[in-house]
């Protein structure tokens, strides 16, 4: 499977100040926006090669899955896609070489989207330590 995770980890400000249920309540929502994000960023298709002659079924885009979790203090955003190719379509270590250099990896997605997300968690976590 090709996937992303995102973890937030050191919150311990944020836990001494808020209780764990107004830590997920403040820490989810970026979470979910950054998943989201990176979903939108990873589902995108790339221009056909020229004179391809493949017709594309939008099945890998569309397998593009996002989930979070929480647990044990920590909060953990998934991004996976389960159709069997997609780790030689997206995925850096096992991308196939006629993919390479064309599809966006989740690791481009990470390394594209990451300052907004950061800054989105910054924002949040600002708001709440402030109230």
């Amino acid at each position: 499977m090709a996937d992303a995770t995102l973890r937030v980890e050191g919150l311990d400000t944020l836990l001494v100040k808020l209780n764990s249920a107004m830590a997920d309540s403040t820490l989810r929502p970026p979470m979910q926006r950054a998943t989201a994000r990176l979903q939108r960023f990873i589902a995108k298709y790339p221009p056909p090669p020229p004179a391809s002659t493949y017709v594309r079924t939008g099945t890998l885009g569309r397998s593009w899955t996002t989930e979070v979790r929480g647990f044990a203090g920590s909060l953990q955003g998934i991004i996976g896609n389960v159709v069997q190719y997609a780790p030689y379509v997206q995925d850096r270590e096992r991308q196939a070489w006629m993919h390479a250099g064309r599809w966006q990896t989740t690791e481009d997605a990470i390394k594209q989207e990451l300052p907004t997300i950061e800054a989105d968690f910054g924002r949040a976590v600002e708001g709440a330590l402030s109230r």
